[in-house]
């Protein structure tokens, strides 16, 4: 999904606000839930506004 967008390094992954995401045809629920995973694994959740946000709601 992320190749589908553009993004092939974490830099590209921080440069996109996490609610244009979900603009993507088919990026919804399950892979802002694995994105937001991978986004706190790598512990750059600083990078990204809203990011708690967003994890209270695909979280819970």
């Amino acid at each position: 999904m992320l190749s589908a967008i553009d993004c092939h390094t974490l830099e590209d992954l921080t440069k996109v606000p996490l609610e244009n995401y979900l603009k993507v045809r088919g990026f919804k629920g399950k892979c802002m839930k694995e994105i937001l995973q991978f986004i706190e694994f790598e512990n750059i959740e600083d990078e990204f506004e809203g990011f708690h946000k967003f994890k209270k709601i695909y979280n819970s």
